[in-house]
């Protein structure tokens, strides 16, 4: 069988499409403008699915503008920066569980909540030339940043977040702790290489 050309955005573009009609379906009460948004967005992914899937040749020639145009447009809306519509006001209002398990599962539903996990999805199945890839990417993560709002959102705010946070800092300081007695020797070996280097190059 001959693979067929952007057979993965093909099903990507599927999936998201799905994922966006259940998002709209699950998102809490929300006001008309929020409804609007979730709309346009889920037009706009079977939109995209559809030109992938019927008009594969005008697809391939279209898609390098077409998909930072769609992407970028629709994070331009407000209720992709919000931390109370979307997908990060199913996933951040409820209040993180106790326990290992629950902590592993608020880690997943942070990272799609912040929208980091499903941004750089897209961006890896819909893949671009490298620098407008980069640009597109760089474009959606600065239009979704909204920190003070996501900070306020119950997976974080509640105390049980705010302890799993404080020892997760705790952690890493001791670790970086553990490793600042290495550094002069990674420093030695690092100059020693470079030098071992030089010496090559000019002999040679």
């Amino acid at each position: 069988m001959v693979p067929q050309p952007h057979a993965v955005e093909r099903q990507a573009a599927v999936l998201l499409s799905i994922g966006q009609v259940v998002l709209w379906m699950r998102m809490p009460a929300s006001s008309w403008a929020d409804h609007a948004h979730q709309a346009l967005a889920t037009v706009a992914a079977a939109a995209i699915a559809a030109a992938a899937f019927l008009q594969p040749a005008g697809y391939a020639r279209l898609r390098l503008w077409l998909i930072p145009v769609c992407r970028i447009g629709l994070h331009l809306m407000p209720s992709q920066r919000s931390a109370a519509t979307g997908s990060s006001g199913l996933l951040m209002s409820r209040a993180p569980q106790p326990g290992l398990a629950g902590a592993a599962m608020d880690a997943v539903r942070l990272g799609l909540g912040l929208r980091l996990l499903p941004n750089s999805l897209i961006s890896l199945l819909f893949r671009l030339p490298l620098l407008l890839g980069i640009a597109t990417h760089t474009a959606v993560v600065l239009l979704t940043r909204n920190n003070e709002e996501y900070c306020q959102s119950q997976l974080l705010s509640h105390p049980v977040a705010q302890e799993r946070i404080v020892a997760l800092w705790t952690a890493m300081d001791v670790s970086s702790l553990a490793i600042s007695p290495l550094a002069p020797v990674l420093h030695a070996g690092a100059t020693a290489g470079a030098a071992g280097h030089a010496t090559a190059q000019q002999a040679w």
